[in-house]
């Protein structure tokens, strides 16, 4: 019996190849697809799981507001909170100011507190002055809380991958839109909250720049 140990011809080599290189582009489209799409999917969770602390956590300084509220034209949010039980009888409350940074910072939201305190005045009569923890550890007081009382006051990172924010308040509730990007991937958080007490609104068309939290402060508290 003659056998035939004839093998592949060069054509059918060519066309094996060719098959196969068709298929592993196939393969490597799909591995890649796959794999962006698990990224896009794991920072839009990531941006919906931060924008819920975050609106969890405006939730609670909103209602708990029983001062007043303040945004200034940059749109950072002032929530002015009298004090409840407290031993201290200089003590009145404090400011906590949310705002984004700037910079390289420019998209993590930062929260600040001022603590209000009551001094007597020579001649009669009290002022108000505004005490924060320093960057670098230990404490300022001053009598109008101004740009480098910001620069320099202790700032608490809240959230990060915040590219814009904008407030709107009235009487009766604020309207907070915040927009998230996190590798080019955007997220939108429309926060809608009604005020439990009644706060002191302060407009920033009624004081500018630096003025707008003491003018919080001297209508909260006078």
């Amino acid at each position: 019996m003659k056998r035939n140990n004839k093998g592949f011809s060069l054509v059918e080599l060519l066309v094996s190849f060719a098959i196969l290189g068709v298929i592993s582009a196939i393969i490597g489209i799909m591995m890649t697809s796959g794999s962006n799409m698990f990224s896009r999917n794991r920072a839009r969770l990531n941006l919906q799981y931060k924008s819920q602390v975050i609106a969890s956590q405006v939730h609670t300084y909103l209602q708990n507001c029983n001062g007043g509220v303040a945004v200034d034209t940059n749109g950072d949010l002032y929530i002015a909170q009298k004090k409840s039980l407290d031993s201290d009888p200089d003590y009145v409350g404090c400011v906590y100011m949310l705002a984004l940074g700037a910079d390289s910072d420019a998209d993590k939201l930062y929260l600040r507190r001022f603590d209000i305190r009551t001094q007597p005045e020579v001649g009669g009569g009290v002022k108000f002055t505004a005490s924060y923890e320093l960057q670098e550890g230990g404490s300022q007081t001053v009598e109008e809380i101004g740009s480098d009382d910001f620069a320099n006051c202790f700032a608490q990172p809240m959230c990060s991958d915040v590219a814009s924010w904008n407030t709107v308040l009235n009487a009766k509730y604020a309207k907070i839109d915040m927009n998230f990007n996190q590798n080019n991937i955007t997220y939108t958080k429309n926060i809608a909250e009604s005020f439990r007490n009644r706060p002191v609104i302060v407009s920033a068309s009624e004081a500018g720049g630096n003025q707008l939290i003491n003018t919080l402060i001297e209508r909260v508290w006078r």
